[in-house]
């Protein structure tokens, strides 16, 4: 049996050319791999091949070459699909104000006897909102980007602290910062507040450089 086929790793591609059929003459010779990296094929990653097409043929044959029979079919590379993040919890209450920490030292101008090396930004939600900040941080960070001159498009938010209602005020890592789902987690070493322990503020709350009070208009995300 002669098979042309291909198989997409993250790593390889591995296909059986059509020049050097597997079998032959050898009843014991029907299966096999020849492995290629990406590198070796052009591609950078696999992404490039978002819209390529993928060819399968194979070739059956009988012991002695007789009754040719061919497959063949083509099909696309599916990019595998992200999982959404899972950051937060779903607040038990109405969430009053989330206070995000950026880790950069631009915008970094509290503690005044003492820079912390973060930059955090405090900002009062409006119910309308929602309890769940995993449904909207993408589009509130995006929208914050865009209206505040302390960050750009690289801006790497490490988490929020989320007060709301008589719930504990915690903190929850981000991203690559998050190594346990949407359990709290201890603030960044060295910042320059800590948690109250209760439903309040952090503390002492003049320590977070800038705050904002956010509205909702249709889609847009609004910053006073």
């Amino acid at each position: 049996m002669a098979v042309t086929a291909m198989a997409i790793s993250s790593t390889a591609l591995i296909l059986l050319p059509k020049s050097e059929p597997l079998g032959g003459n050898d009843a014991d010779t029907t299966c096999g791999t020849i492995s290629y990296t990406l590198a070796q094929l052009g591609v950078d990653n696999l992404e490039d091949l978002a819209d390529a097409e993928i060819g399968i043929r194979a070739t059956s044959v009988g012991e002695d070459r007789e009754g040719s029979l061919k497959l063949a079919d083509t099909g696309e590379y599916q990019p595998p699909c992200e999982e959404p993040s899972d950051d937060f919890p779903e607040w038990s209450q109405n969430i009053s104000n989330l206070t995000l920490i950026f880790n950069q030292t631009a915008g970094d101008t509290k503690p005044k006897s003492e820079l912390d090396g973060y930059y955090t930004v405090k900002i009062d939600v409006p119910e309308e909102l929602g309890d769940d900040p995993d449904a909207y941080i993408e589009d509130l960070l995006s929208a914050l980007i865009s209206h505040d001159p302390n960050l750009d498009s690289d801006a790497d938010l490490m988490g929020i602290v989320i007060k709301g209602g008589l719930a504990t005020t915690q903190y929850f890592a981000y991203g690559d910062y998050n190594s346990n789902g949407t359990a709290p987690d201890p603030l960044p070493e060295g910042i320059g507040f800590s948690l109250p322990g209760d439903k309040g503020n952090v503390e002492p709350i003049n320590n977070i450089d800038t705050g904002y009070v956010l509205s909702l208009s249709g889609d847009d995300f609004l910053f006073a």
